[in-house]
């Protein structure tokens, strides 16, 4: 490389970009990182791309200067990785929220205290109740009278030990006409810490009726 221009270490797609940074760097005399510090695409002798982050500083006489080339492909690789994984999230978090708006089924979150965070549209069709009515209580709020006492000693307990749970309870919309649901209910984590539960809801009212009417 001694005596060689540096843009042999360039692929050369990339060379008038690359001399265009050299050429600001050389009129200012100024040490910089070139293109802002990034990982730059470079080459080998074999032909194996890779990628570096070089720091330019000016000579003592001013007349050359002095490149740090730090290899960074593993840096590189790394930030590729984690835009592909964000945008296969925006993607995924995309499709639940069509999916939480289209579902018939009652969707409920809640942060790590049992506090209702968010709900979907179908939640206020099955129970009357808008997100603002019940954001920041507990989902308890549904329960009545007839509710079974039983169940809902196995429900506190799933939640108290950040376990799933799934059952029936009979429950009461907001004008206090009671309902029969399936409630499955999911903790959520993040790092392995809790983060809320997620609450789904399924109206099996008219199933229960006719349970009841064979039953006669």
């Amino acid at each position: 490389m001694v005596g060689r221009h540096i843009d042999t270490l360039i692929p050369e797609q990339f060379s008038t970009q690359h001399r265009h940074t050299l050429k600001m760097f050389c009129a200012e005399s100024s040490s910089q990182h070139t293109d802002e510090g990034r990982h730059l695409p470079a080459i080998k002798a074999s032909g194996e791309h890779f990628h570096v982050c070089m720091h330019l500083a000016p000579s003592e006489d001013t007349k050359h200067f002095i490149a740090t080339v730090i290899e960074t492909t593993a840096n590189k690789k790394r930030e590729n990785d984690l835009k592909a994984q964000s945008a296969h999230l925006k993607t995924l978090n995309q499709q639940l929220l069509q999916f939480t708006k289209e579902t018939t089924n009652a969707l409920l979150t809640t942060d790590d205290d049992f506090r209702i965070s968010w709900a979907n549209p179908a939640f206020e069709r099955l129970t009357g109740y808008k997100t603002a009515d019940v954001q920041f209580e507990r989902p308890l709020l549904l329960v009545g009278r007839k509710t079974s006492l039983f169940e809902l000693r196995k429900l506190q307990n799933a939640v108290d030990s950040n376990v799933q749970y799934s059952g029936e309870l009979l429950l009461y919309r907001k004008n206090e006409v009671p309902f029969w649901s399936m409630i499955n209910i999911q903790p959520y984590q993040v790092e392995s810490r809790l983060q809320g539960f997620l609450i789904l809801f399924t109206d099996i009212t008219e199933q229960k009726n006719l349970e009841s009417k064979l039953i006669e």
